[in-house]
């Protein structure tokens, strides 16, 4: 059983290794994100102080009254980005545990005060497909350290749409996700501060789209935290 659940090599080359799934190689070549040098609502990384002085990017200094902040823990590339493919399509469903783990480590310090957590959901087809929700997996384990709600239910994805990496810009990203999210139970979210979850942020119109569903639902404040962001 031990060895099913903590394989004798890594997942993502063949060096041996000891209680866990990833080998110190592979751990090192991840690239974590300093949440104090990123735009302080969407997160995009600056790439030089002087963007870090402004605060907010270019996008978001045109758009000030949004009520959307983005946090990510690591940059989508490398062996980060093979061993979330793992997570999402091979059925390794352990990865969730490893993956919290780092979640957990590096918490963006400036989430804090909110009431739920709600994991992006799939849709039903999908979900039966895949036969499991991998960002309701990090939910779960980040929920319990944090000692806050999980909600699974009251966001709901109602339209099936194309995989978002199948899209080819910003643009159709966007429109393949409009309107496929639906809330439930506006009661859930009424005067609430919602952490929303995601694994990967791309373009950020999933992220957008279910924003905008909680707010119209009632929450009165959204944060997003992902466990990547793309480079």
């Amino acid at each position: 059983m031990i060895d099913i659940l903590f394989p004798k090599i890594c997942l993502l080359c063949d060096n041996s290794l000891e209680k866990t799934i990833i080998c110190r190689s592979c751990s090192e070549a991840f690239s974590f994100i300093d949440n104090a040098r990123v735009c302080d609502v969407c997160g995009v990384p600056y790439s030089s102080l002087s963007e870090q002085k402004l605060h907010l990017c270019g996008n978001c200094i045109s758009n000030t009254e949004s009520l959307l902040k983005v946090r990510s823990v690591l940059l989508y590339k490398d062996k980060l980005r093979d061993l979330l493919h793992y997570f999402k399509y091979s059925s390794k469903m352990y990865i969730a545990d490893f993956l919290s783990d780092l979640v957990i480590d590096r918490f963006p310090s400036d989430l804090s005060g909110f009431d739920i957590i709600v994991p992006v959901p799939l849709h039903i087809r999908r979900l039966q497909e895949r036969g499991y929700n991998q960002t309701v997996l990090i939910g779960k384990v980040l929920a319990g350290n944090l000692g806050v709600r999980l909600d699974l239910f009251s966001l709901k994805k109602v339209k099936y749409t194309k995989p978002q990496v199948d899209m080819s810009n910003f643009v159709a990203r966007a429109k393949n996700v409009k309107n496929s999210f639906h809330v439930s139970n506006k009661k859930m979210f009424s005067g609430k501060t919602v952490l929303l979850l995601d694994d990967v942020y791309t373009s950020g119109s999933t992220i957008r789209e279910c924003s905008k569903q909680l707010i119209e639902a009632g929450a009165k404040y959204v944060f997003a935290l992902t466990i990547a962001r793309a480079v």
